[in-house]
């Protein structure tokens, strides 16, 4: 719950509102993040801090703005004297908890329901929630079941909803977690089908030379199955999940393997991109973050990849990625890295991600024509001059930097969103940028 300086709302962690208290004016939004709803109280009212949330029947709510993200956890409940008389045989519930319990019992966690083992409710209490009302959702059956069998052809999906419906709170994973999961799961679904080869007009023959045995070329192959064992556990774990195996892989699955247009490899402990290197000159799309990977060495040679996501990991260095020229959208935030100069011959580079870096120096940049959205929070940037020329850009993020001159962006005219919060930046130099660009949305301090 978020509140406005000016209220004298407190935070709570049980909500009861006056069966009398008076609504009709009250604005109610749906708050797109969890754990999060906004009270503003402009003007005066008589509504005091107390443990539990009681709304004054003599209240004035004619400017109150109200956002709120689940109404299945209201209710108008009896008095607590009423409530501790009829259930006080609510063994291992507190007092409170005893007297009303919020929430639809099906979907609400235990600290909700008042089990004081588990402590109070938190931002977990949602993730727990998110994960009953999912299950729900995709099996039409009642998440008190819970039952693997019924999403048995969902088993990664069945085990991210157990790690979000752990009993103690603290075995629960937190939203961050939730969404990557999430996310990675839904790029599994929707992966892009691989590109059809283009036939090519027959070549004429040619001429038949006779060459001595000193001139024959060398044919290298790589075995396969010598590549295969020589892998570690986590990287078996990696390709045996994205073709569906769990024994040793058949001749066939390593044709599978080492053909693949898609992989994702994230968050599986891998400080080692090497076994990427002989085999997978295929692959256009690669998702590595959250690993111990420091060296992108492997991918040099790898000219068809087109989408790779490398953040939250120990990179300093892009000069791999020099001769990487197809790349198209490139998720480097969260490493170690200073200088972007090894990306100037990437120019079909549409969305680049390079927050919480060491970036300085956004010069590498002017030439990236076909950039549409940038991201470069949280780095040492003061000059965003090398951007005039980026004209396509529709998106910029450049939170937390240096900057104090938005000038060359004025001809930048495709601008839809800026934010700049956290920077240098005057409300004058703002204005002339508002009237410069009129359609870009900015965003300057923590609300829009």
């Amino acid at each position: 719950m978020s509140l406005p300086k000016k209220s004298d709302v407190s935070k709570t962690s049980d909500f009861e509102v006056s069966k009398t208290a008076d609504f009709s004016d009250i604005s109610v939004k749906i708050f797109p993040f969890p754990a999060n709803i906004l009270l503003s109280l402009p003007k005066k009212s008589d509504v005091s801090k107390t443990s539990d949330f009681e709304v004054s029947k003599t209240a004035d709510f004619s400017d109150i703005s109200v956002k709120i993200i689940d109404f299945g956890l209201a209710k108008v409940a009896p008095s607590l004297g009423q409530e501790m008389a009829t259930q006080r045989s609510r063994s291992g519930l507190s007092l409170l908890a005893q007297a009303a319990v919020f929430g639809t019992m099906d979907y609400a966690p235990p600290e909700q329901q008042g089990v004081t083992s588990c402590g109070k409710p938190s931002a977990k209490s949602d993730v727990y929630a998110f994960g009953k009302t999912l299950y729900r959702l995709l099996t039409e059956e009642s998440p008190q079941t819970f039952l693997q069998r019924r999403l048995a052809e969902a088993p990664e999906l069945f085990e991210l909803l157990s790690d979000c419906v752990e009993i103690e709170p603290e075995k629960r994973i937190d939203v961050a977690t939730l969404i990557s999961r999430l996310t990675r799961l839904l790029r599994q679904i929707y992966q892009p089908p691989p590109p059809q080869p283009i036939k090519q007009p027959p070549s004429p023959q040619p001429v038949e030379k006779t060459i001595q045995p000193e001139e024959q070329p060398r044919i290298v192959q790589v075995d396969k199955r010598k590549w295969w064992n020589q892998l570690d556990d986590n990287w078996k774990k990696v390709f045996k999940r994205k073709i569906s195996i769990d024994g040793e892989p058949t001749d066939s699955d390593l044709e599978k393997i080492v053909n693949l247009h898609y992989l994702d490899c994230s968050e599986n402990q891998i400080s080692d991109l090497e076994p990427l290197h002989a085999n997978h000159k295929k692959l256009q799309t690669l998702y590595c973050e959250n690993n111990q990977i420091s060296d992108l060495e492997p991918l040099r040679a790898m000219t068809n990849l087109q989408t790779l996501n490398c953040s939250s990991n120990e990179i300093s260095d892009l000069e791999p990625l020099r001769a990487v020229t197809n790349l198209q959208t490139l998720n480097c935030s969260s490493n170690q890295i200073s200088d972007l100069k090894p990306l100037h011959a990437n120019k079909k580079l549409q969305v680049l991600d390079c927050r919480q870096n060491k970036i300085s120096d956004l010069e590498p940049l002017r030439a990236f024509t076909n950039l549409q959205e940038l991201v470069c929070d949280e780095n040492q940037i003061s000059d965003l001059e090398p951007l005039r020329a980026v004209t396509n850009l529709q998106i910029l993020n450049c939170e937390k930097n240096q900057i104090s001159d938005l000038e060359p962006l004025h001809a930048v005219t495709k601008l839809q969103v800026l934010d700049c919060r956290q920077n240098k930046i005057s409300d004058l130099e703002l204005d002339k940028f508002k009237k410069a660009v009129p359609n870009c949305k900015v965003r300057k301090s923590w609300w829009w």
